[in-house]
């Protein structure tokens, strides 16, 4: 044998509305705007992906382009270093031909065009 319904506080909890057409109006246009405010927060939150996604592609391309500027500045620190530090000749004495010959020494070009 089943188990009793329990008996409810509530006096009209068994009885349904009636079936009206004003009823049924109510519910369609109640349950069309429940399909209209989820159209318009799948939209909502379709456009909110597709910025988050412009975002990580902004926030992608500029970690490359400091890295690229990083590198680059790297290089040149690098390029001055051995610049810098390159050790010079030491002692030694100048040449003739490398003081240059001719009319270059010994005062030759006195008064003259060259």
């Amino acid at each position: 044998m089943p188990a009793p319904k329990p008996k409810s506080i509530h006096a009209n909890e068994d009885i349904k509305p009636a079936d009206t057409p004003e009823r049924r109006k109510f519910l369609a246009e109640s349950a069309e705007q429940r399909r209209q405010e989820a159209a318009e927060a799948a939209a909502r939150s379709a456009a909110a992906i597709a910025r988050g996604k412009e975002k990580s592609a902004q926030r992608a391309k500029d970690a490359e382009m400091q890295r690229m500027q990083d590198e680059r500045a790297r290089q040149t620190q690098e390029a001055y270093d051995r610049a810098v530090k390159a050790p010079l000749a030491k002692g030694g004495s100048v040449k003739k031909y490398a003081r240059g010959g001719g009319i270059e020494s010994k005062g030759k070009t006195r008064g003259r065009m060259c």
